[in-house]
């Protein structure tokens, strides 16, 4: 799924096979003009909110992404409509699990920062007694080197098995499930 879209050199490629699904043929056909510049800015919105290739991606927080994409990409004025939902809910359906176990660890280390900025360690509960303690700071702070790395090797990863390509003889890509599970 994630070969339908591919963003290089500041320019968003649809494949074919794209518009032979229903959600982005209907975005692309609703757009009557002659550039399809409106079809085009809403397949990249899709494309940047739900493709890990995209540098988007690095943003957690999905409505914080989504003001990004429209800021960075000019798209001002213009919210997702229920269409360009539905292309976002049928893309994202798609992700290697790589990706999305990589979201899932950006998603907790964005705790664990958020955890360490909002530390108050002047809060006392009930009985007066400090809610965090020095070292319980300390021990949070000494895991960060270990989360960062882990962060890092997650998304060289990912990377690596976006990049990979799976050629047969002739130059044919090998189809979906064509390889055993066994290997």
């Amino acid at each position: 799924m994630l070969k339908l879209f591919k963003f290089d050199n500041f320019k968003l490629t649809i494949s074919e096979e794209a518009f032979t699904i229903k959600v982005f043929a209907d975005i692309w056909n609703r757009d009557k003009s002659k550039d399809k510049s409106v079809a085009l800015a809403e397949l990249g919105f899709v494309y940047h909110f739900c493709d890990p290739r995209s540098d988007y991606q690095s943003i957690v927080s999905e409505s914080e992404r989504q003001k990004a994409i429209i800021d960075g990409e000019g798209l001002k004025k213009w919210k997702p409509d229920t269409l360009v939902k539905e292309a976002i809910e049928y893309y994202c359906k798609f992700k290697p699990t790589a990706a999305l176990l990589l979201e899932d660890t950006r998603v907790a280390i964005d705790k664990v920062r958020k955890f360490l900025k909002d530390i108050d360690l002047n809060a006392v509960d009930g009985n007066g007694k400090p809610i965090y303690t020095i070292n319980t700071v300390v021990s949070a702070i000494d895991k960060i080197p270990t989360l960062m790395k882990k962060l890092d090797d997650a998304e060289k990863a990912l990377t690596k098995d976006l990049q990979a390509v799976t050629k047969m003889r002739g130059g044919a890509e090998k189809s979906l499930m064509e390889d055993s599970f066994l290997d």
